[in-house]
Parts: C-alpha cells; sequence; structure tokens
C-alpha cells in the first residue's frame, strides 16, 4: 500500500523525479560561475544549455514539467538558493544564485 509522503521526503523523492541531465546542467553552470562561494547564471543559461543537450525541446517544456524548480534540492545539500525574476514592470533577465555556506 502506498502511503502519503512527509514532508521531509518531499525534497529528496523531487530529486529523484529530476532527470540527471538537468542536475548536471545547473551543476555545471554552478561551477562555470562560482566566484567564491557564489554562483549566479541567468534562467535562460539554463535553458539553453537543456535544449542544446537534447534534455528538453523547447522551454516551455521545462515550465511544463517544472525541471527549474530545483531550489529545495539544492537547499537540501547545503546551498542557498535564490530565484529572482522580474516583477510585472520590470524588465531584466530571471536568474539562479547558489551561495555555499
Amino acid at each position: 500500500m502506498t502511503s502519503p509522503i512527509r514532508p521531509e521526503e518531499a525534497p529528496g523523492r523531487k530529486l529523484a523525479q529530476i532527470p540527471d541531465g538537468v542536475i548536471d546542467v545547473f551543476n555545471y553552470l554552478i561551477v562555470m560561475n562560482l566566484s567564491g562561494n557564489c554562483a549566479t547564471f541567468t534562467q535562460a543559461d539554463v535553458v539553453s544549455l537543456l535544449v542544446a543537450r537534447g534534455i528538453i525541446h523547447s522551454e516551455q517544456q521545462a515550465f511544463d514539467y517544472h525541471l527549474l524548480d530545483v531550489e529545495p534540492v539544492y537547499r537540501e545539500i547545503g546551498w542557498e538558493v535564490t530565484y529572482d525574476k522580474p516583477g510585472w514592470n520590470e524588465s531584466y533577465p530571471a536568474t539562479f544564485t547558489f551561495r555555499g555556506h
């Protein structure tokens, strides 16, 4: 019998549901953009690499399957993760920032 998921289990299960290629892309961008203990890169960088590597076929696919929602997975292993996107009256690229402790 399947039981409901516990809150503390959810991040680990999310990691299991995210394709390895997505984690590989985020890991690559973290390393390539690391300065001190911080890495910042755009959402467009992530999507471009996912498409280039054949993990997704379009930006919409990344959103439809919530493939960019990796913050809880990285927080669980010690990263402080911030996702910043423009408000309705702002115009700048959406970014991810990963900070080590």
